[in-house]
């Protein structure tokens, strides 16, 4: 065996999966299944495709490659590169777009493969990452993609949470159904999707707060990790679906504050230290090169981290009942950035476990 390493435990994320497919379709929404975090790992989303997800997505065309096997719809959730037109095409059957430059170098693109790419424009609902800021640049957008070969307006979407916060809500989304309506009407052809977010917004549709229309959410971290809005813990999801092993590199008891002059760490940080006398602790090989070390969970009782660096995490055992020695191993609850950062790290493996 290798370490540190990360397992993925299938079976967690089927449960998961299957879970959230029920109370979506239940709603009347289909939801999309989201690969980004473990980097479009083929047999996760064999596993989502397996639990009836028709649509998978994932930020990069990379990882969608990697399941090009599955015979299921790709959309790419990222606004695509104009510069990578021609691969979103060959890989991608769907992607999210703003801006109209954008669509006509797909629409190029495709005419060049002999395809056709489904689009889904964007509207600016005030989480201010992707999206058009007003109904009128939407309807362009809108108007432009439909007038293009080689392009299907598939419909209209939103955004919440990622970069300013800002929750979905009940009248946000009406908006955005009012916004399709326009559309509909100007352009005299019915949109077929209206995507209303991600798993931030499956407390909204439990609730009944989703608006009538509203029939797909590109759901990602609620079958990975079991969380919605604000990283909220939900109940009837397993959250230990990742978990990091690492080994011990050293063992000893050593003061609990720093001493000699002391300034800035490695990354720039000023730390407050409370001197707590000696403490037994330990260092295994793993660190912020490979993981954010803030969303890893001991598994074992008793144990504490104090920190890490690029490549060695810090953890106390003085409450520990267990006598760990060096070249022993710790596990870790991983939650959702740990996931997504440690999926990118060649330093660690990663090893489905069914």
């Amino acid at each position: 065996m290798s370490y540190p390493r990360l397992e993925i435990h299938l079976s967690r994320i089927r449960e998961n999966a299957a879970k959230l497919y029920r109370d979506c379709r239940a709603h009347g929404v289909e939801p999309v299944g989201i690969t980004k975090v473990c980097c479009g790992q083929p047999e996760v989303a064999r596993v989502l495709f397996e639990e009836g997800y028709r649509t998978l997505g994932d930020s990069r065309l990379e990882n969608l490659a990697r399941y090009a096997d599955l015979p299921c719809r790709k959309m790419l959730i990222r606004l695509p590169m104009i510069s990578q037109a021609d691969e979103v095409v060959r890989i991608a059957d769907v992607s999210l777009v703003s801006e109209i430059a954008t669509v006509e170098a797909l629409s190029r693109a495709a005419a060049r493969q002999g395809r056709c790419h489904g689009v889904i424009a964007m509207m600016e609902l005030g989480d201010l990452r992707e999206g058009c800021p007003t109904e009128k640049d939407l309807l362009a957008l809108c108007q432009r993609a439909a007038a293009l070969p080689g392009i299907t307006l598939e419909g209209v979407g939103a955004n919440f949470v990622c970069y300013g916060g800002a929750k979905p809500s009940t009248p946000a989304l009406k908006r955005l159904l009012q916004a399709r309506a326009e559309i509909e009407s100007v352009l005299g052809q019915k949109l077929s999707i209206v995507s209303g977010g991600s798993s931030t917004t499956e407390r909204l549709m439990m609730a009944g707060g989703l608006p009538e229309g509203v029939n797909q959410l590109r759901t990602g971290a609620l079958i990975h990790v079991g969380i919605g809005l604000m990283d909220e813990k939900i109940p009837g999801y397993h959250d230990d679906a990742y978990r990091l092993k690492a080994e011990i590199i050293e063992r000893n008891v050593k003061p609990s504050m720093p001493y000699g002059e002391l300034g800035t760490d490695a990354f720039g940080h000023e730390t407050t230290w409370v001197d707590r006398g000696p403490i037994e602790r330990c260092i295994v090989a793993v660190g912020r090169e490979d993981i954010e070390l803030e969303c890893l969970e001991p598994m074992h009782p008793g144990i504490r981290i104090l920190g890490g660096s690029s490549d060695h995490l810090l953890l106390e055992l003085s409450d520990s009942a267990r006598n760990f020695r060096v070249g022993d191993v710790i596990e870790f609850k991983v939650g959702y950035v740990g996931v997504l950062r440690a999926c990118t790290s060649n330093y660690i493996q990663k090893v489905c476990v069914e």
